[in-house]
């Protein structure tokens, strides 16, 4: 994994209960609660991927204005600064939209 996808996985790792678990769903690294995804990333050629569900993409896409994004991922240019704190938010608030039967 590059040095800004790995910095992609430190970065909110604190935000990430510690009962989550990493693993690979879909292709990409991935951070589970219980069976829940919270988000999924990877890196390609031209941008970082986070993954966070579509929901948290439409609940965030005033603050995610300034990112490129598709209906279930914010694309985070290589040349621009990780946007630490609003990931951190929307994982706070996918954490919140978790079933608790499914944690």
């Amino acid at each position: 994994m590059g040095g800004r996808a790995a910095s992609l996985k430190m970065r909110p790792r604190s935000a990430v209960p510690d009962e989550a678990v990493e693993s690979i769903s879909w292709r990409m690294p991935t951070f589970k609660l219980g069976t829940e995804p919270l988000f999924f990333f990877t890196g390609t050629k031209r941008h970082i991927g986070f993954y966070p569900t579509s929901d948290a993409i439409a609940h965030f896409s005033t603050e995610l204005a300034a990112y490129g994004t598709t209906e279930h991922a914010i694309q985070l240019r290589h040349d621009a600064t990780l946007p630490t704190e609003l990931m951190r938010e929307i994982i706070a608030w996918r954490l919140q939209q978790l079933p608790s039967d499914r944690v």
